[in-house]
């Protein structure tokens, strides 16, 4: 059924026009022989430039106006959002403008209140509601134009660009409840400059352009001619190709294939950050300078900044697109960042890299912000595109990628917010500073390319990236600006900076990923990169070599061309959180589970010449063994990053003595390190947890703590059997404070454990007697003296053992106290530093569990038993040993701990 019909309108407005101080009148046709019909529940948009006569249409089907010429017919009620304010008294309030536009409308008087409570609910103006609309803001008036136009009786639904004025909330909400409407077959007729809402509101569309309907089509075929032609004409021009066709408009790109368009919204733009505030290509005035064939030049001047931009844009041969950005400056200037965005249509549902790919998630209302896709923060140099199933056919798979002299520092796929809807590929620019500037020259910020159609996609990626990538079985370096990524069989081992320098120099920090870099593969398993820094007088040179299926080489150079000074330089792995574990030649160890504000030296202490590492329990991350030597002046650090980077780092340093910290011009060895991947070092089974057993009691020792087990039923906890000394005021116990060496021999277990904070070491020696008892003998080793006020031997056992025993004592354990902190709850001590305490035996319906007793021997130090309630986060019950004298503890071996842990049904 046609609900709107135009057949052969015109419309003519009488204008005055002065000049010279004269007046004159003259008739000005603002739509001239518009014929077109609208089904039932259609949605239909209007485009067009201003005074293309898109509101004139709208202003006819409302009844606000008569056609000069023609017939307009309009079979329904039509409500609509036109003009800012347009139906409303400005000294009536807005209850009473709402009462008075529903009466209008033709609401029944037995519904207007039932109506009224939805608009003023829908609105969201709260207790302006009662105030005169004259008092409105532009978003306040659309917020109750809108909810008025929804909640009255209609059948066709106009709304003009005035959306564009409400805030991003309000855009949202409007969108959803259109949504709605079409689902329920009103008909409407939108009039929007968001090409990308169009596309999912409308199939259809009507170009409008000086009062004529120049295209009435699909809506993709429309807005892609559209778009080929509003604007500053001085800024537009046309590439056509085949099946591409590539419009240049005032600062976007946008690209056609077979007329559907691939770049919503503004397309492919550029924008640069500076004294604080972004601006975009949009923003300059263009003017196009070259075009023919396949090749345009334009030139856009900011006039808030001395910035001209000049682009550069090629159709080349088998569907490539190439572009190259360059600018120039009337005088020096600093661009803190940049962005190169790339905007294509949500019927691209996966993107891939080199080593990563990922589903495209669907974007519903509760998108408010642009999603980031990629994890690691690094520069990818080529990405494709695969199309989704509802888009094959229709649109071609892409390859974008761009050159290596370009000054790209991160590359991001993200999913655009509701409102934009669609993917975005953003490559993030260093791009000038006062330095860096040379005039009048321009200079190249940015060269990429689009391949349309890739036939296939790794052959593409692949590449694209040949000069940059060293591979040998699954082992993959890929150099990229001062960072080297490190992948095995298809996943990134490292991340944040991933294989990354910093050089102090001049009293800063100069990181490798900062500077401008030159690159030559020299063979095919090696790659030489030359970095230089504007300014500082040297030039860092990395060799990388892969040197077998599963390592590699990497060597650091600085050319120094004139003298400077060189404090420190680093060499930094910043590998995975999948690594959970170290090891050094101190012994290995665990990383903390959590990251903290600021990075943590998990050795606290430099490492010499070695091997030092990382492993995972992941069997798709392998261990990374980094050998350096000290020959270079070359020493090792292993530390947890920040809560930002996320990653473990072993960090190789030239620390440079004091006299040689001025370098004069020549070559200087900096840093070098063999890298070996999946190696099992001399240290991989120091920590392994070794067991000492009888028929049904068995005693586990690991990472200096001891679990014990009673006929396969653990009756230890958390921390289980530990040694802990106070010092400082801080505790350091023998689970975490502590680095291990164990060895199991045929009936017993010897575990070495070397504090890393304290000059503590310890030696335990564990046995099973008489298939019941577990004797632990603890020797400590003092390298200096120490201060201390607590020392503890402590067995903590699960909260389901309710009594406790010693001596001749015995009571119920008390519920736990709700603090955390390490004054637990003393429940009981023993005066006599032999006498046994222990849990009672364990005989419900559900379970059994044996009594468990500790009884202290032979000690250098004077023990008090104890029985200890734990806090509300160990809910543990602790059988403890304690001597609670401040001394001072002379170097030298002492007798720490003796004694019996015996299991008794």
């Amino acid at each position: 059924m046609k609900i709107i019909s135009f057949n052969d309108v015109w419309e003519m407005y009488r204008l005055k026009m002065v000049e010279d101080q004269k007046a004159r009148w003259e008739n000005f046709w603002a739509l001239k022989n518009i014929s077109f019909e609208v089904e039932q529940g259609e949605a239909l948009s209007l485009i067009g430039g201003n005074g293309s006569g898109k509101t004139t249409i709208l202003k006819l089907i409302m009844g606000m106006l008569q056609p000069d010429r023609g017939q307009v017919r309009v079979n329904g009620r039509v409500s609509g959002l036109l003009e800012l304010g347009a139906g409303f008294q400005p000294e009536l309030t807005g209850l009473e403008n709402v009462h008075l536009n529903v009466g209008l409308f033709g609401v029944p008087h037995n519904e207007i209140e039932e109506r009224t409570k939805d608009i003023v609910c829908f609105a969201e103006i709260g207790r302006f509601i009662n105030a005169p609309v004259k008092c409105y803001s532009q978003g306040m008036f659309v917020r109750l134009a809108f909810a008025i136009a929804i909640h009255v009786n209609f059948e066709v639904l106009l709304i003009d660009d005035i959306l564009s004025v409400g805030d991003e909330y309000y855009q949202r909400r409007c969108i959803k409840k259109v949504l709605e409407l079409k689902e329920q077959g009103k008909t409407i007729i939108f009039v929007s400059h968001d090409l990308s809402l169009l596309g999912r509101l409308c199939k259809r569309a009507l170009f409008m352009k000086d009062g004529r309907l120049v295209k009435d089509d699909l809506i993709d075929s429309s807005i892609s001619l559209y778009s080929q032609t509003i604007g500053v004409k001085e800024g537009v021009a046309v590439l056509e190709k085949e099946n591409l066709d590539v419009v240049f408009n005032n600062g976007s790109i946008f690209f056609n294939w077979n007329d559907k368009l691939l770049t919503p919204n503004t397309g492919v733009t550029s924008s640069f950050f500076i004294s604080n505030r972004w601006y975009s290509s949009t923003q300059a005035e263009w003017s196009v300078v070259q075009v023919n064939d396949s090749e345009l030049s334009a030139r856009g001047v900011f006039y808030h900044v001395p910035l001209t931009i000049l682009w550069k844009i090629t159709i080349r041969q088998d569907n490539e697109l190439s572009f190259s950005f360059s600018y120039e400056a009337s005088r020096p200037i600093e661009v803190k960042t940049g962005h190169i965005d790339l905007m294509f249509v949500n019927d691209y549902g996966r993107w891939v890299t080199i080593v990563e790919s990922g589903e495209f998630p669907a974007i519903d209302l509760q998108d408010v912000h642009a999603k980031p896709l990629l994890e690691h923060n690094v520069a990818r140099k080529a990405i494709g595109l695969a199309v989704s199933p509802q888009g094959a056919g229709l649109i071609p798979p892409l390859g974008i990628s761009y050159d290596s002299c370009a000054q790209v520092k991160k590359t991001q796929v993200y999913n655009s917010d509701y409102i934009l809807n669609c993917r975005l590929i953003r490559f993030s620019i260093g791009v000038l500073s006062a330095d860096e500037l040379t005039l009048p020259q321009a200079a190249v910020y940015f060269q990429g390319s689009v391949v349309f159609n890739v036939p296939d996609t790794g052959d593409f990626l692949i590449k694209k990236q040949d000069d940059v990538i060293l591979s040998q079985g699954e082992l993959r370096l890929m150099f990229d600006h001062g960072s080297c990524l490190l992948a095995w069989a298809g996943i990134y081992l490292t991340k944040a900076f991933h294989l990354v320098t910093l050089i102090f120099s001049k009293g800063k920090q100069w990181p490798s990923n900062n500077a401008q870099w030159e690159v030559e593969k020299t063979g095919a398993y090696t790659l030489t990169a030359r970095g230089k820094r504007p300014g500082l007088g040297f030039i860092e040179v990395w060799q990388l070599a892969v040197t077998g299926k599963s390592s590699f080489r990497w060597k650091v150079t600085l050319e120094v061309e004139k003298e400077v000074s060189l404090e420190e330089q680093y060499m930094c792995f910043m590998c995975s959180e999948q690594y959970r574990s170290w090891f050094s030649e101190y012994g290995r160890g665990n990383f903390p589970d959590n990251f903290l504000e600021a990075g943590v030296d998990v050795v606290q202490r430099c490492i010499g010449d070695g091997a030092v590492g990382v492993t995972s329990e992941n069997k798709q991350f392998p261990s990374l063994t980094i050998r350096f030597s000290k020959g270079l002046n070359n020493f090792a650090k292993i530390m947890n990053a920040d809560f930002n980077e996320r990653s473990r780092i072993v960090r190789v340093q030239r620390v440079e003595p004091e006299k040689e910290l001025l370098h004069s011009p020549g070559i200087y060895p900096c840093l070098e390190a063999e890298v070996v991947l999946g190696e099992n070092t001399p240290l991989a089974d120091d920590t392994a947890g070794s067991t000492v057993q009888s028929d049904k009691l068995r005693f586990v020792f690991e990472k200096g703590r001891g679990e014990l087990f009673w006929d396969g039923v653990e009756l230890t906890k958390r921390m289980g059997f530990y040694t802990a000394l106070r010092s400082g005021g801080r505790w350091y116990d023998s689970s975490s404070s502590a680095l291990w060496k164990v060895r199991q021999e045929d009936s017993f277990v010897v575990a070495e454990g070397k504090w890393r904070h304290l000059p503590v070491s310890q030696l335990w020696e564990i046995r099973i007697r008489n298939g019941v008892s577990v004797d632990v003998a603890v020797k400590m080793t003092v390298e200096e003296e120490i201060e201390v006020d607590r020392l503890q031997a402590n067995l903590m056992l699960l909260e389901r053992y309710t009594r406790w025993t010693a001596g001749g004592n015995n009571g119920e354990f008390p519920d736990f106290k709700d603090s955390l902190d390490d004054d637990w709850d003393s429940i009981h001590r023993e005066a006599d530093g032999s006498a046994c305490v222990g849990v009672e035996a364990v005989n419900g319906l559900s379970e059994r569990m044996p009594a468990v007793s500790v009884s202290p021997g032979r000690s250098s130090f004077a023990w008090v038993p104890a029985i200890i309630n734990s806090d509300m986060y160990h809910r543990g019950r602790v059988l403890q040993v304690l001597n609670s004298k401040e001394q001072k503890i002379p170097a030298g071996e002492y007798t720490y701990f003796t004694g019996e842990i015996k299991v008794s049904l």
